[in-house]
């Protein structure tokens, strides 16, 4: 795991040795450049979970050969003088989504928002605000031409284009028309030249007939993955949230080149190089997740599963998505991490011997945080400890709308934990419990 740095200073608080994190002064600040927007910075500090189980403020401020530098203040990071290296991050900050913009849906999950500047028969060259790359067609499972405003209805068209399946590409129209066929190239397109023309109109092959369709009346395209084979990805490491164009990017790998610009290698094979330097193109990060950090509760399948329907069908554990296969967010933000519950559900997870706490968020999740319908429920963590159960924790009642809640539950020698999440006073209507970033802290 590579080693993550932080600006200390050595210092005595309180009678006890402490680590300050003292401002570091940025470095490679990028300027607009012509015909591109400004990179747009994130809000000033954003939370930052430690490998210890502490969570503070902070800044992510640069970036490095060994991984992300942060930048923490408002107070010092406290350890005692016998502690070793410093704690190490595990996740910074969680995504703010956008509305509008083209987007590319990639076969790992990533999805990039920005313009396309050509496409061949084998690649399509992709650019945005924060970053560009060839692209391989077959690491590419779909393209939205005009996203729905409405973040359900987005999420409901992603699922499909991304579930959509058979010999033929597919074609999503604005009036909810669905058109097969396959997609054509024109001639323009088999060289390396500019495709012009794909922005303002589409052809598709279908029952022996050529048809173009304008541009404007496409909502989505997706790429058969039987005309296009399309490998098959590692899980990802990193998740990575762009606030300067809205791009989340699940990643195997994220390095400097020489001349300090990042190299993300997204899980799919595929390629992104950003255009600024490494420290401007931090700063406009809005979520870092070190999936391999920490053991996180959604790592292991549970070793048992209930939930007891209310009024609807029975539902599954959602893991890193919800239990309708939608991204795991809340307020509009979106979490790299997470289990997802409709109440009442229970599920049962093996302690890991080095394990002494569960830490987590719970919150509620947003099927859409502009509607008026707002999900309500209760968490409890139960420990198991020779052959018994005893409750560690229950919360008040959570609602949709409202900030996650941290927690912090001792396990005290526990040999299983059950996680439940319950009615609360309005029925089962938009209620879905999220366990934001559980992981087990030694």
């Amino acid at each position: 795991m590579p080693v993550h740095r932080y600006i200390f200073a050595m210092g005595l608080a309180a009678g006890a040795f402490c680590w300050t994190v003292q401002p570091a002064v940025a470095q490679n600040v990028a300027t607009p450049t012509a015909g591109r927007p400004a990179v747009v910075e994130t809000e000033p500090g954003l939370p930052l979970a430690l490998t210890d189980g502490r969570r503070v403020i902070a800044t992510l401020i640069d970036w490095d050969e060994a991984g992300p530098i942060f930048n923490v203040g408002g107070g010092p990071l406290s350890a005692s003088s016998e502690a070793g290296a410093p704690p190490q991050p595990v996740s910074y900050g969680a995504h703010l989504e956008p509305v509008g913009g083209t987007r590319l849906l990639m076969i790992d999950g990533s999805l990039l928002c920005g313009e396309i500047e050509s496409i061949t028969p084998e690649k399509l060259s992709f650019i945005s605000a924060a970053c560009r790359g060839d692209l391989p067609l077959t690491t590419i499972r779909g393209i939205v031409l005009h996203p729905p405003r409405s973040l359900p209805r987005l999420d409901e068209l992603l699922i499909e284009v991304s579930n959509s399946e058979g010999t033929e590409d597919r074609l999503w129209l604005g009036n909810g028309d669905r058109i097969s066929g396959v997609f054509q190239l024109s001639a323009e397109d088999q060289g390396e030249v500019p495709n012009r023309n794909f922005l303002s109109e589409v052809r598709l092959r279908a029952d022996n007939q050529l048809q173009t369709i304008s541009s404007d009346a496409i909502h989505a395209i997706g790429f058969s993955p039987i005309l296009r084979p399309m490998q098959t990805d590692p899980p990802a490491r990193y998740a990575l949230g762009l606030a300067s164009d809205g791009s989340w990017l699940e990643c195997q790998g994220i390095t400097v080149t020489p001349d300090r610009h990042l190299r993300i290698q997204l899980a799919c094979g595929a390629e992104l190089h950003s255009i600024d330097r490494a420290g401007a193109i931090a700063r406009t990060i809005d979520l870092w997740c070190d999936r391999s950090a920490v053991e996180r509760v959604a790592s292991n399948s549970p070793i048992r599963y209930r939930h007891l329907a209310y009024l609807s069908g029975q539902s599954g554990l959602g893991v890193n998505r919800t239990s309708d296969l939608r991204p795991i967010r809340t307020s509009r933000r979106r979490y790299a991490s997470a289990l997802a519950m409709r109440p009442t559900a229970q599920a049962t997870f093996q302690v890991p011997a080095s394990a002494s706490r569960l830490q987590a968020e719970v919150a509620v999740n947003d099927v859409d945080a502009s509607s008026i319908l707002k999900g309500s429920v209760r968490f409890r963590v139960l420990v198991e400890t020779d052959g018994k159960l005893e409750e560690r924790y229950a919360s008040p009642i959570v609602r949709g709308g409202e900030p996650p809640v941290p927690i912090d539950v001792p396990l005290n020698g526990g040999r299983l934990v059950v996680l439940i999440v319950d009615w609360a006073d309005q029925g089962a209507a938009a209620d879905e419990g999220l366990w934001l970033e559980a992981r087990w802290i030694p």
